[in-house]
């Protein structure tokens, strides 16, 4: 879109960080705790956003509440120690650099490279939304049980 491409499209913020690192602030873990806490931070951020839009010739016409980012493993684990060097596949480098911290593997990736045989396919984790990752099709590409 900010070259004209095309005219419009649909946009995750958190991976806009390599040119726009304002775009990560929603990826701060356990930054909102509910729907609620989304609103008001939303009260704060809309304007910056909208100067980053202008930046980069474009306009944003809404914004959709994301849910907060789960851990989906293909193993049962006690504590964090349980996490280590466990390949996850995630969505954004904020999520690297948190799991990093507490000893996990991740991989950055777009979704559609999770699936089994292609670059992700070798995670034994992810870290996505709830109603993302419980979804049948999502947690059958990845063989994660489902989580109920």
């Amino acid at each position: 879109m900010r070259d004209g491409l095309v005219p419009l499209a649909d946009v995750l913020n958190i991976q806009q960080v390599g040119d726009e690192p304002f775009m990560g602030v929603e990826s701060i873990p356990f930054l909102c705790g509910s729907m609620e806490e989304l609103k008001v931070l939303h009260k704060y951020v809309r304007p910056e956003y909208e100067k980053v839009a202008a930046r980069n010739n474009q306009k944003i016409l809404y914004i959709v509440p994301w849910p907060t980012q789960y851990l989906h493993l293909k193993v049962k684990i006690a504590d964090v120690e349980g996490l280590k060097n466990i390949k996850i596949r995630v969505p954004d480098k904020g999520a690297v650099d948190m799991l990093s911290a507490i000893g996990m593997a991740p991989i950055e990736l777009a979704s559609k490279y999770s699936q089994p045989g292609s670059p992700g396919g070798n995670s034994s984790a992810t870290a996505a939304s709830g109603s993302r990752a419980s979804s049948p099709s999502h947690s059958a590409r990845l063989k994660l049980p489902m989580a109920r």
